[in-house]
């Protein structure tokens, strides 16, 4: 479908609205306006506020909004530009347009411009993609969503490994407090049958912020650093074996088992996007998974006790459980630009990681997380190349 269904005349404009301006001339190149002019009779080292409009041959005026270059603060000079993005504001033009400009002076001095063989290798490197509309360069962003953690190294909380359950229950202090909150009940147990051995973790929250350079806008190495707090939780039972116990009477009595661990996730990726529409395209990303957990609780409740079943000798040693890990990611989603601002990613990964906990750091096991990604375009090293000002010479290429 064409987006224009009349050709727009490159035309030279016969009225100037001002005496600062000159050599106003307005024509098409690449599905977009171009407007140049001088800027002249004016003050040095003063900036002046231009905006600009269209009229067209029924006198209607339109104000363009997808609009970048020499305009707003500009300086006094020549080969001035401005460029008019006319299909994203509207899909076709079938009359001929003039434009207006208008000048209003600023109330502040602007610093002393540096000379420009400095400014002319700068800009002519920028412009390139500019014309194109491409982005390139270092942008930054943040990212949430849903961590759904493989329930492989749950029971790592479940007191039969590193931190035992046998450092409470079977600890004579210990348990002459325990029995008094059992009603001074006899107890027992065993890690085979009184321990659970299918623990899961809860589905919990990740946030984490990333840094992507582009090379394009279908391709970019990205990095993501993503933390995310998990929890487990499950039952362990007590055998109760007091001979002051009736046939009535409960055997065992259900008491509470839960773990916490911290893990940080830093992805080095590839980016790749495929399609060509102006908001949403999918996309595909792989690359390497680092991670470091960190545990920070192993607790078990028997009634209205609570104690920490974590090691004692790594406390005392400041040993700290957990750590480091690796593997390898893969995930899709859409990538959807709404405006020239920032840019949205909704996908999914999947990791193939080794957690770093003693007896589980052997295997290979996946980790899925659904998330939203934001990236400002306008905080980065290189800015959106749209939002840049053009050569003249490049446009006219």
């Amino acid at each position: 479908m064409k987006l224009f269904i009349a050709f727009i005349f490159v035309f030279l404009s016969l009225s100037l609205f001002s005496q600062e301006f000159s050599n106003i001339v307005s024509y098409q190149k690449d599905k977009k306006i171009i407007v140049t002019y001088d800027l002249i009779n004016t003050a040095p080292h003063t900036v002046y506020d231009i905006k600009l409009k269209f009229q067209d041959s029924t006198g209607k005026i339109i104000f363009p909004r997808t609009i970048y270059g020499d305009l707003g603060k500009v300086s006094r000079g020549k080969n001035k530009m401005i460029v008019w993005d006319v299909t994203r504001d509207q899909k076709e033009i079938s009359t001929k347009l003039d434009p207006i400009l208008e000048v209003t002076r600023s109330q502040y001095m602007m610093p002393k411009s540096k000379p420009e063989s400095n400014n002319k290798s700068t800009r002519k490197s920028k412009n390139k993609n500019i014309a194109s509309g491409e982005l390139h360069g270092l942008f930054f962003g943040a990212s949430t969503g849903l961590y759904l953690a493989n329930k492989y190294t749950a029971n790592y909380f479940n007191g039969t490994g590193v931190n035992r359950i046998s450092v409470i229950l079977d600890n004579p202090q210990m348990k002459e407090k325990i029995q008094e909150a059992l009603s001074n009940q006899n107890y027992s147990y065993d890690t085979i049958n009184s321990l659970p051995h299918n623990m899961k973790y809860d589905p919990a929250l990740t946030m984490g912020f990333l840094a992507r350079y582009y090379i394009s806008n279908r391709s970019a190495l990205s990095f993501e650093f993503n933390s995310v707090k998990l929890k487990t939780a499950d039952k362990f039972t007590l055998n109760i074996d007091s001979v002051n116990m009736s046939f009535s009477d409960a055997q065992y009595v259900s008491c509470d088992i839960t773990g916490n661990e911290t893990r940080f996730d830093m992805n080095l990726c590839w980016y790749q996007v495929f399609g060509n529409n102006k908001t949403f395209n999918p996309y595909a990303e792989f690359g390497l998974n680092f991670n470091n957990t960190l545990i920070k609780k192993n607790d078990i409740k028997i009634r209205s006790l609570t104690y920490s079943i974590m090691n004692p000798s790594n406390a005392y040693y400041k040993i700290q459980n957990g750590g480091v890990g690796y593997g390898f990611l893969a995930g899709a989603g859409v990538s959807m630009k709404l405006n020239e601002n920032f840019t949205f990613d909704i996908g999914f990964n999947v990791t193939m990681k080794k957690i770093g906990l003693v007896g589980y750091d052997d295997a290979l096991k996946p980790n899925v997380v659904l998330y939203i990604r934001m990236i400002l375009l306008t905080f980065g090293v290189s800015g959106n190349a749209e939002t840049q000002q053009p050569s003249t010479d490049e446009l006219n290429k």
